[in-house]
């Protein structure tokens, strides 16, 4: 950033950070451990029954530990939280740089991850799923002169409306294949709307199963082998936990025909005819 900085300041630069953590092993400095006492860390208190309704064979029975104890539950998720904590540090200290440098007001910042990661919600301990836990990322975007520091959305987007809004906000022309949206919007407003649904893909490694989900402002709706192996339907207004799947009540049997077509559309299938 430094050289950045003493270079012509009309040279664009494009400045890529990657941090493995938060990630097994958890490893950080005992100071960020500190921080979490075992004491006061709470643990799931989740039924065997929230298993019973899932479809068999699409959870990793690598990353379900029913037998998991109290006490075991709660070293994990302090470990997951300090590592959370350190690398939180080291992203300061990129940002401490811009702001040193000068480079701090020209540069758009973006922050997101991969994936989620569950603790313990369903039994499980990793990500690899179509739930909430999994499939939920960070995503932060500042644009000097153009977003409100501190400002929150609730808005639907995906990581695949990064590239369009980068391009936008850069004023360099974006490609006419991108799958996603210019969250431009959301910048300027966060109470705008710019989709109503977000689509996570996930085949699972050992039995084959291919699993599609979209979650919209109300559900989250996932078919397994285009509905074959089953379906999952989690009503987020009752059920922010995605405890009981809904999609084999009959009093949301219009929803999940909506719900359906809504998929196949976000999967690039022609637009089909409402129901």
């Amino acid at each position: 950033l430094q050289q950045r900085a003493e270079a012509d300041e009309e040279t664009p630069f494009f400045l890529c950070v990657g941090f493995y953590r938060p990630h097994t092993p958890f490893v950080a400095p005992q100071k960020y451990f500190n921080r979490y006492p075992l004491s006061e860390i709470s643990v799931e208190d989740v039924a065997l029954e929230e298993l019973d309704d899932i479809p068999v064979g699409t959870l990793n029975p690598k990353i379900i530990y029913k037998d998991m104890d109290v006490s075991t539950q709660r070293l994990v998720k302090q470990a997951y939280y300090a590592s959370v904590s350190f690398v939180d540090a080291q992203v300061g200290a990129v940002l401490n740089s811009l702001k040193k440098t000068g480079l701090e007001e020209s540069t758009v910042v973006v922050f997101i991850s991969d994936h989620g990661y569950h603790l313990g919600d369903h039994f499980l301990w990793m990500k690899a799923s179509l739930f909430t836990g999994s499939t939920r990322v960070p995503f932060i975007v500042k644009v000097p002169g153009l977003s409100t520091p501190g400002a929150r959305s609730s808005a639907i987007c995906e990581l695949v409306d990064l590239y369009p809004t980068l391009v936008d906000v850069c004023g360099l022309p974006s490609p006419e294949h991108l799958a996603g949206v210019s969250l431009r919007p959301l910048l300027e407003d966060p109470e705008s709307i710019v989709k109503t649904a977000a689509l996570t893909e996930f085949r699972h490694r050992y039995t084959g199963v291919h699993g599609r989900s979209i979650v919209t402002e109300r559900f989250r709706y996932t078919e397994r082998d285009e509905g074959v192996v089953g379906r999952e339907l989690y009503d987020l207004h009752t059920d922010s936990r995605e405890s009981v799947n809904q999609a084999a009540n009959p009093d949301y049997s219009e929803d999940i025909i909506k719900l359906s077509l809504q998929l196949k559309e976000k999967l690039g299938h022609p637009k089909l005819p409402s129901p």
